[in-house]
């Protein structure tokens, strides 16, 4: 694991392939709440991106609604080691309504 990992400002999640939490920065807390169904077990949609990306060997940009913010999500493959590296980065802010 690089140095670079431990001195990210962004919650930073590193997951396997098979879904097991391999880090969590001190600020990965609230990407865990996002990103797991029951506290424990990540959810569907995020297992099949983290399949998608290493399959792919690409990153991918997810958003998700977290309460009333947006969270983007940076996905990157690290195919070499097996696992997805998640990076939480800079909310979106307050959802905006859709009324005019």
């Amino acid at each position: 694991m690089s140095r670079l990992s431990f001195k990210n400002p962004n919650p930073l999640l590193q997951v396997s392939k098979e879904g097991h939490l391999l880090y969590s920065n001190a600020d990965g807390q609230e990407l865990l709440t996002l990103l797991r169904e029951d506290g424990q077990t990540f959810s569907d949609s995020c297992l099949q991106v983290i399949d998608q990306v290493l399959g792919d060997n690409q990153h991918a940009k997810v958003k998700y609604e977290y309460g009333e913010r947006i969270l983007t999500c940076m996905f990157v493959p690290v195919e070499t080691a097996g696992y997805v590296s998640v990076y939480g980065l800079q909310g979106t802010g307050p959802r905006q309504s859709d009324e005019v």
